[in-house]
């Protein structure tokens, strides 16, 4: 979802839980002249292959990400990491 130009924001799929005890994590995208992933959300249950639909959707290539930051290291913030581009 477009929050205003060249940033997105994908919601957390949170109401689902997609492992024990946790959902995944919200992500966001900067776009400019290179792409930054901003956390990368959890592997399990689909939860990147829907990211990366929804931000295909709005006319994002993931696999053109320059960097990929994350916040903080808790699992469900990081673990999309393996299935970033720049791995």
């Amino acid at each position: 979802m477009k929050i205003t130009d060249n940033v997105y924001f994908y919601k957390s799929r949170g109401e689902e839980k997609l492992a024990r005890g946790a959902g995944s994590c919200n992500v966001v995208i900067v776009r400019g002249d290179k792409q930054a992933l901003i956390d990368t959300g959890l592997i399990v249950g689909g939860s990147f292959n829907d990211l990366r639909k929804a931000a295909s959707a709005d006319g994002i290539d993931l696999a053109k990400t320059s960097a990929v930051l994350h916040t903080h290291s808790h699992w469900n913030h990081i673990s999309g990491g393996g299935e970033s581009p720049l791995t």
